[in-house]
């Protein structure tokens, strides 16, 4: 069966919206759960054909980029929590 053209566009549009509003949320810690869906987003739009590749590219580095900035962020703040927990024990 040979890819019909047209059945990855909302799956690549997914992917982008997805990543962007990933990297929105990813300063406080919550763009992994969008990040990884632009990331499985555009895959599928990419086994599915092949439209639009630039539009699920740009998916897939949004969505890449925002798993990675909040797996920063939790790292930095649980980090940072942990020490203040340290510093601050009586014991």
């Amino acid at each position: 069966m040979s890819p019909q053209p047209g059945r990855s566009r909302p799956f690549a549009i997914a992917s982008l919206l997805s990543g962007i509003v990933g990297l929105f949320f990813a300063i406080v810690g919550v763009g992994l759960v969008p990040g990884i869906a632009a990331i499985v987003l555009s895959q599928m739009a990419h086994k599915r054909g092949g439209d639009f590749p630039r539009v699920r590219l740009a998916g897939l580095i949004t969505g890449i980029a925002s798993f990675a900035i909040g797996t920063t962020v939790l790292v930095v703040v649980g980090l940072y929590w942990a020490f203040a927990y340290l510093l601050t024990s009586p014991y």
